[in-house]
């Protein structure tokens, strides 16, 4: 039986962090995967997704460039195949690069296949080669989550999708139907509609993004579907799918709905079962292996990461939690609270959140900061219109509480308010960083500006561009 001082289960996102960083530590350590290196985020999730969302951006952009460019009139169709085959071609280049860079590390052994716990500190992997028993002084388990298929769907029909389906199409629909209002459901109608496919979003609660705490937040993302042609159907359950002769037909209360396909979107589930981990004695806790700050589980050795770990199923958490854990499991003492997450949705426009969400303040002593795209130089020159920065800060201090954004390039700019809340930096000291111009980062200079002059004139009823 071979031994290692870390052995990691699961090639994602977690997975991958983990075994780099016990091996950047100095420890002995292996990797089991069965499929591709990269997990879902590569393969099935972020990557392709993002490649159909950034091109269908395009092709939007295209059909309204007269909004900057008058006069001129963009017309022509979508060949899905080849849009598609794009999809595809640069989940393979990017597949290609992590498997090679894997694969060129002598410092970490990689077995393929699937493990199994056999006891608390053994494995038995069921490789392409044969089985192999395996000892290790601790284990990481960063086995992740798959789409959730509810029962109600006829799913021998091969036009009933869930993500990974639609990611790994060779042709777009003719029409779909989305099941479930949730971030994923939200990006794909923003990539069907947007290329000019007839959608249908339906969602059970009253609102979209339900499981976000943010009323305005939805308000924005449905604006943008709306005006992008999705219907969106709130409050509404679908009460079954039937087989028709060239497609699909969708009860939505009592409505019927004709579509060439479904998309079902309606959450993911943790990778808990068939991995043994009654023979470790291994806890979960609501769907999900129970872990502390350090990812460790209730077996002091056996620590957890990514999303078979956590609620919040993020690749960028993953990543972190990842590699905290092999840090820890080879003799580390990293921690993370995980509770300054950024999340990013990237519906057109983007949508992004930062909130430190273990501190409670009292409500009187906070205020909050707005401020419209239309306010905003660089934003009238790429003629973007629709968009919002909104930071709740400590009216006393200038400490930001939360930041959301909307709007283009939001994604890539909340990282200054997330640097800002997990550090501590009050706006003062923003405020007196030059940033650069013309920008879309500067609009939080802005607003420090703003809130130091309303500091200096001892007025905390802070209300930029309301």
């Amino acid at each position: 039986m071979q031994s290692f001082d870390v052995a990691v289960i699961g090639g994602g996102s977690a997975g991958s962090a983990a075994v780099k960083q016990a091996a950047r530590r100095g420890a002995n350590a292996c990797i089991i995967q069965d499929s591709h290196f990269g997990g879902v985020c590569l393969n099935l999730g972020c990557m392709p997704a993002k490649a159909m969302l950034y091109a269908s951006n395009q092709y939007w952009s295209m059909k309204n460039l007269h909004s900057v460019v008058p006069g001129v009139e963009v017309s022509g169709s979508i060949d899905g195949r080849a849009f598609m085959k794009r999809v595809h071609d640069l989940v393979l280049e990017l597949r290609e690069k992590t498997e090679s860079g894997m694969a060129s590390r002598d410092d970490i052994t990689i077995y393929r296949g699937s493990a199994r716990l056999t006891g608390r500190h053994s494995l038995s992997i069921d490789a392409h080669d044969g089985t192999h028993e395996i000892r290790a002084d601790s284990i990481v388990i960063a086995t992740g989550s798959h789409p959730i298929r509810p029962g109600f769907a006829p799913w021998q029909n091969k036009r009933i999708m869930v993500s990974d389906d639609a990611l790994q199409a060779a042709d777009l629909p003719e029409s779909i139907l989305i099941i479930g209002g949730g971030v994923i459901g939200c990006e794909f109608a923003t990539a069907y509609s947007q290329l000019g496919i007839r959608t249908h979003l339906v969602e059970m609660a009253d609102k979209l993004v339900p499981t976000m705490d943010n009323s305005e937040i939805s308000g924005f993302i449905t604006s943008s579907l709306s005006g992008s042609g999705c219907e969106i159907l709130l409050d509404t359950q679908v009460c079954g799918i039937k087989e028709t002769s060239d497609g699909l037909s969708v009860d939505v209360n009592g409505r019927e709905i004709q579509v060439s396909h479904v998309l079902v979107s309606v959450g993911r589930a943790a990778n808990i079962e068939n991995i043994g981990l009654e023979n470790a004695g291994v806890d979960t806790r609501e769907g999900i292996i129970a872990v502390d700050e350090c990812c460790r589980t209730n077996i002091d050795h056996i620590y957890a990461a990514g999303d078979v770990a956590e609620h919040m199923q993020y690749a960028h958490l993953a990543e972190r939690m990842g590699r905290v854990a092999g840090d820890n499991a080879a003799g580390g003492s990293l921690t993370d609270e995980r509770n300054i997450v950024p999340i990013g949705i990237y519906t057109n426009p983007q949508v992004a959140i930062v909130k430190n969400r273990d501190i409670e303040f009292d409500p009187a002593d906070l205020a909050l900061m707005k401020y419209p795209y239309t306010e905003s130089g660089t934003a009238k020159i790429y003629g973007y219109a629709q968009g919002k920065v909104v930071l709740r800060i400590v009216k006393e201090t200038g400490q930001l509480v939360e930041a959301y954004w909307w709007g283009d390039h939001a994604v890539d700019m909340i990282h200054e308010a997330v640097l800002s809340i997990k550090n501590n930096i009050k706006l003062s000291t923003i405020f007196n960083t030059i940033h650069a111009h013309p920008s879309f980062q500067e609009i939080f200079s802005e607003m420090a500006e703003n809130y130091t002059d309303r500091k200096v004139r001892k007025n905390h009823t802070i209300n930029l561009c309301m």
